[in-house]
């Protein structure tokens, strides 16, 4: 028996932002369907640190009730990109901009 497995990719516009954050500036993505995934690839890429913890990853079932699953902390001086495992049928990025 052989197993061909299906591949889905997307770039999320829901959860993306090229804005400009000001200060301590918090974007909100918006939620989004998990199915057909099995995993969220986050990439990040500025010239400012977010707050600490100031990447949030929320799951929920019903796309209204969020809790937050994972956070993380970007700094700038880095590139950053992380995996992270799709738990409940929808999610959204929550991204708290540093002070500076």
């Amino acid at each position: 028996m052989t197993f061909i497995p299906s591949v889905l990719t997307n770039n999320d516009v829901n959860n993306s932002s090229t804005s400009v954050l000001s200060s301590s500036a918090v974007f909100t993505g918006t939620g989004t369907s998990t199915v057909g995934f099995d995993t969220i690839i986050v990439t990040i890429k500025s010239n400012v640190d977010s707050a600490s913890g100031g990447i949030a990853i929320q799951f929920s079932n019903d796309n209204i009730t969020f809790t937050t699953n994972c956070t993380d902390t970007y700094y700038s001086s880095n590139y950053f990109t992380k995996s992270y495992q799709i738990i409940k049928k929808y999610y959204r990025i929550v991204y708290t901009n540093g002070s500076s």
